[in-house]
């Protein structure tokens, strides 16, 4: 089986950055793909399936990352994550706790 190989840079826009509950949406949402995904940053690589690894990018507003994904659903899961990028994470809260999917249902 031939293994596809995607990547796309996206930039962070919430104002606070790549934080607790963006990234826990964005594991959450990157666990329904078979494909290995990962983000990185000039400076280190994360499994965007899990929420810690996602959290030691320290991603700021701005920070410019690469959704890297190996599988037969790798472009699936780009598009996916990328347009959680473009269209959700900055929309999250920051200080709430709670479920968001509501935020996102449009763009699944």
């Amino acid at each position: 089986m031939k293994h596809n190989r995607q990547r796309k840079e996206v930039i962070v826009q919430h104002p606070d950055g790549l934080q607790m509950i963006s990234a826990g949406l964005l594991a959450k949402e990157a666990q329904k793909y078979q494909s290995s995904i990962y983000l990185a940053s000039n400076a280190a690589r994360a499994d965007a399936k899990s929420v810690l690894d996602i959290l030691t990018l320290a991603a700021g507003k701005g920070a410019r990352l690469s959704i890297e994904a190996e599988g037969r659903d790798a472009s699936t899961a780009v598009q996916h994550l990328s347009n959680l990028f473009d269209h959700v994470l900055e929309n999250v809260p920051a200080d709430k706790e709670g479920p968001y999917d509501h935020l996102y249902q449009a763009h699944l």
